[in-house]
């Protein structure tokens, strides 16, 4: 239970990760921003290139696919034939002591009678 609880953290801190760094490269390309630094007489320009129109395009239909994605799965699932797999393996994980207790009991060997002549 604590170890599924930690993967599921871990999972969702990954996303969130991920979601800020996609987001933040997002951002940058479609803005383009120009960046100057200067330390000790020396200055460097970052940015301020202009992306091509192309490649706009390429990030905004990326978002939006992402995004689509994203909102399918909070509603309908990843995967429905999976769930239900898992379901009937959790069951049958649940019901395998009960099962084993039954079947040892029944190949038990019964004490028989025994009839004196």
């Amino acid at each position: 239970m604590i170890e599924e609880k930690r993967a599921t953290i871990f999972t969702q801190s990954l996303s969130l990760f991920m979601a800020k760094v996609a987001a933040a490269g997002a951002l940058l390309v479609l803005i383009d921003p120009k960046f100057t630094l200067t330390a000790f007489d020396q200055t460097v320009t970052i940015g301020g290139t202009g992306f091509s129109a192309d490649l706009k395009g390429l990030v905004i239909g990326a978002i939006l696919i992402g995004g689509w994605n994203s909102i399918k799965e909070y509603w309908l699932g990843s995967s429905a034939g999976s769930e239900k797999k898992s379901d009937a393996i959790q069951k049958m994980v649940e019901a395998a002591p009960a099962v084993t207790a039954a079947a040892v009991a029944a190949a038990a060997i019964q004490p028989t009678k025994e009839v004196k002549p």
